[in-house]
């Protein structure tokens, strides 16, 4: 696995890798972690990956789950 680029995020570290012809999405916030795969043919080219990642809801639905996720783990 490679990292082959990054999303600039305000709140999060956004890494895109490249394995086994797959786009892997690593969201980082914290000491939390969200992945996410799709098959590389499904997009043209990077720049149409990320693109697509930007016009989407993911990273907002993504920080939202974050957030989420870090409350559960308040003991």
């Amino acid at each position: 696995m490679r990292i082959i680029g990054t999303i600039p995020h305000p709140e999060m570290r956004i890494s895109i890798f490249n394995m086994n012809q797959k786009y892997i999405l690593k969201l980082e916030w914290g000491p939390l972690e969200q992945s996410y795969k799709w098959e590389e043919y499904d997009f043209a080219n990077l720049e149409d990956f990320i693109a697509k990642v930007n016009a989407s809801t993911l990273l907002t639905s993504s920080l939202e789950r974050f957030k989420q996720m870090l409350s559960q783990l308040e003991i």
